[in-house]
């Protein structure tokens, strides 16, 4: 529950240039093929979290008046994902052509996935000892 009662027009603009804003990003994120060779590639490790359900997709509502448009239900129909509780266990990795040294899945939760010393430290040893 958001705890708010009615959604203005402004706020569903607002929310909207929030998540063009956020998908650019994402896209920025996403490596595009420039050739790179796995070899040139740095080490990397992935430490993730598996504690919950993470929410993953949204329902998109018509609207009656709207055709065409429709409104973002962030109450119901919301699907779900194995997660930390904000990142998905599959959006906790890079795309399959980057080279991963070693993934691990600890049983915590997005704030305290990097507080699993242990894991943390085997895999800071792991980058360093593939590192030139």
């Amino acid at each position: 529950n958001s705890g708010v009662e009615n959604v203005t027009a402004k706020m569903e603009e607002w929310l909207q240039t929030v998540l063009n804003k956020v998908h650019e990003f994402r896209k920025g994120l996403l490596p595009e093929n420039s050739g790179l060779k796995k070899e040139d590639c740095p080490p990397i490790c992935v430490l993730r979290g598996d504690r919950s359900d993470t929410e993953f997709g949204f329902v998109l509502r018509s609207t009656t008046n709207n055709a065409g448009t429709g409104l973002v239900d962030l109450k119901e129909g919301i699907t779900h994902l194995r997660g930390d509780g904000r990142v998905a266990l599959e959006d906790a990795v890079p795309p399959s052509d980057i080279p991963v040294l070693r993934i691990v899945t600890n049983d915590r939760e997005h704030s305290q996935v990097l507080n699993d010393v242990e894991n943390v430290t085997m895999l800071l040893d792991l980058m360093l000892s593939k590192k030139m």
